[in-house]
């Protein structure tokens, strides 16, 4: 493209942007609320997940015992709450194990170097 074209182009323009002035100005207020829509979303969600990090830092469990509970636990107390944890899970059903080595690196390829 040539310069007087440039030129040309130019002042096309700015005649016809004073001739249809309702359009100019509907068209630029079009955009500008666009980008203000577009500015004011963008915020707003910056704002939730700066809210969500402040919140995941202030979690805290808390754990109440019963002050009758015995102080001496075997083994049986940790069976009881394993197969608690079994039940509470649905019975999940467990694959089956390995028979040997061979077995196991063949269904573990990816773990042997």
């Amino acid at each position: 493209m040539k310069l007087y074209n440039i030129g040309y182009l130019l002042k096309e323009g700015l005649r016809n942007l004073k001739s249809n002035r309702t359009m100019t100005i509907a068209s630029v207020a079009v955009l500008v609320s666009c980008l203000i829509l577009t500015g004011a979303a963008t915020l707003f969600s910056m704002n939730i997940g700066q809210a969500m990090e402040l919140i995941e830092g202030n979690n805290s469990i808390t754990v109440y015992l019963k002050e009758d509970m015995p102080t001496f636990m075997d083994a049986t107390d940790g069976l009881a709450a394993a197969y608690c944890h079994f039940l509470q899970m649905g019975r999940p059903a467990l694959e089956k194990g390995y028979n040997s080595w061979k077995d196991y690196i063949a269904k573990n390829p990816d773990k042997v170097k």
